[in-house]
């Protein structure tokens, strides 16, 4: 092992991490040496061999001649070295090839010889730190830990370069960043928030909208009673596509950890689009768990507002300004047909049992299940078609037949047309509305005894008797604060009792509280029968 210092680590490390980070990508240098011995033979090649051609010589005679004879193929030939004729004459031999074994049994001495043999070959080498993040490892005052991609010619300083979008992960509903200082923590950037849910295990609000209507009255100064809608807003991703993506990322990191910008941003800036009528102030802060929105308006404008949010819906948009300087933009929206949540487990409640899956629908509206999706790691989700309609609080059985981890089901949320707030089971604060009677008719004028007063909320069911004392009387309706927003018409009938003759009744009288107060004086002229 070679230890670098400063720079020589710094053009190390970007050029074995870091794509184009120069000209010539890095190499790496393999060069061995080995000694052998090595078979060393002198021995003829055969082309071809079993084969022999010979001549059979029958005898050598020396005289003073100095002949040989010779025959072959039944003809005799005798030569004579000092004859004048020999270098004339044209004779033919005819041969006689043969097979023979002989031919073939060469003489065999074997040699051996020693040789030293020497290689070299030349490795390009590329670590990308976007991949291979923990490769890089950094050693600290307190340990020694993963630097994952960092500036080259800054390392030993604080990077300014966090995350790196992974572009094949992106869907749709999101965009994913792995982060560079850290491997195996991920941002998940929704392109929408949306009105979320409480989370199962919050006593009487589980699954509910996290969605508040209250008022803030002021006795005194009416025109400065607000009325607050306050609301959580969360990840428009469903279930699936959450467990989906975790699936993913297992190609990534062993144990992956995702996380939400409104967990990490230094800075957030939110944005709604509003107009002057009504005249709403939005004020929205980040949280850990979701973003808190909180619009507030007037009485006169609580109406308009609540209708906007129940049929159009408010939008807006979400700047997310993480640690390295990236922006990061969500859309957002409030708006009563688009709640989703809780996050990140959904509306469905899943429990295993054996090879069965229990599936529980928890909201109040119905749900259409596509499919249910069997995850085990990193392979392939197993689909297993359902199609069918779960009602609010209904169950249904799905088989579920072989080893998985998680089960998510596929659904779309079902609506006839836009729900109300209390379709939705939004948290509805209840207003104690007090109507007071002042009794100002003259009984000695008109034979009158007493008269008697029942009273009533247009639309609102019930019919309430008011109680006089000493002429002056009152009656309190408790109501929802979005009933009481849209109905503020009292209606009253008088059952006149006079001394001497029979009782009379008034039709219903009618009584506008936003444009003439709580408080209806009775007149003779205004009870007419």
């Amino acid at each position: 092992m070679v230890e670098l210092l400063n720079d020589a680590a710094r053009l190390t490390y970007g050029s074995l991490s870091t794509p184009n980070f120069q000209r010539e990508t890095a190499h790496l240098e393999v060069a061995y040496q080995f000694t052998g011995y090595e078979l060393v033979s002198n021995r003829p090649e055969l082309v071809f061999g079993g084969k022999i051609s010979n001549a059979v010589f029958l005898q050598k005679t020396r005289d003073d001649g100095e002949s040989i004879s010779v025959s072959v193929g039944g003809r005799e030939v005798v030569f004579r070295l000092n004859a004048a004729h020999l270098g004339s004459e044209n004779v033919t031999l005819a041969g006689r090839i043969t097979t023979s074994s002989a031919a073939l049994a060469l003489p065999t001495k074997l040699q051996y010889a020693q040789r030293s043999t020497i290689r070299q070959q030349s490795l390009e080498v590329f670590f990308p730190c976007a991949e291979l993040g923990a490769f890089y490892r950094e050693k600290q005052a307190a340990a020694t830990v993963a630097i994952g991609c960092a500036e080259a010619f800054r390392l030993g300083q604080a990077s300014s370069r966090t995350y790196q979008e992974i572009v094949a992960l992106n869907q749709p509903s999101y965009r994913v960043f792995r982060n560079l200082q850290q491997p195996g923590r991920f941002l998940l950037l929704p392109l929408a928030y949306e009105i979320t849910r409480y989370s199962p295990g919050i006593p009487a609000r589980e699954y509910h909208p996290a969605l508040i209507v209250y008022a803030a009255l002021d006795a005194e100064h009416p025109e400065k009673s607000r009325i607050r809608f306050e609301t959580m807003l969360g990840p428009a991703l469903s279930p699936y596509e959450y467990e989906n993506l975790r699936r993913r990322l297992l190609t990534e990191a062993q144990s992956p950890v995702l996380e939400l910008p409104n967990m990490l941003a230094q800075h957030t800036d939110f944005r709604w689009n509003l107009t002057s009528s009504p005249p709403v102030e939005a004020v929205t802060s980040a949280t850990p768990e979701c973003l808190h929105t909180a619009l507030a308006t007037d009485l006169s404008s609580a109406l308009l507002l609540k209708t906007i949010i129940q049929n159009t819906g408010l939008t807006g948009e979400a700047r997310f300004t993480l640690e390295d300087g990236t922006v990061l933009t969500s859309a957002l929206s409030i708006h009563l047909s688009r709640i989703s949540g809780p996050w990140p487990a959904g509306p469905i409640a899943i429990r295993r049992n054996g090879a069965t899956l229990q599936l529980t629908n928890r909201i109040e509206g119905s749900l259409a299940i596509k499919d249910v999706y069997l995850f085990n790691g990193q392979n392939e989700p197993t689909r297993l078609s359902v199609e069918k309609q779960l009602t609010p609080a209904a169950s249904l059985d799905v088989v579920a037949p072989g080893t998985f981890t998680a089960a998510q089901a596929d659904f779309v949320p079902l609506a006839d047309g836009n729900p109300t707030f209390e379709e939705v089971r939004a948290m509805i604060e209840e207003i104690q509305c007090n109507v007071a009677f002042l009794d100002l008719v003259n009984y000695d004028n008109y034979g009158l005894t007493r008269l008697d007063i029942e009273a009533r909320l247009r639309n609102v069911p019930g019919v309430f008797r008011v109680a006089m004392d000493n002429r002056r009387g009152s009656v309190n309706f408790l109501l929802p604060l979005t009933t009481y927003l849209a109905v503020r018409i009292v209606e009253y009938r008088v059952t006149k009792v006079f001394a001497s003759k029979a009782a009379e009744l008034t039709a219903w009288l009618t009584w506008d509280m936003e444009t003439r107060s709580n408080i209806i004086s009775l007149t003779w002229e205004g009870i007419p029968t």
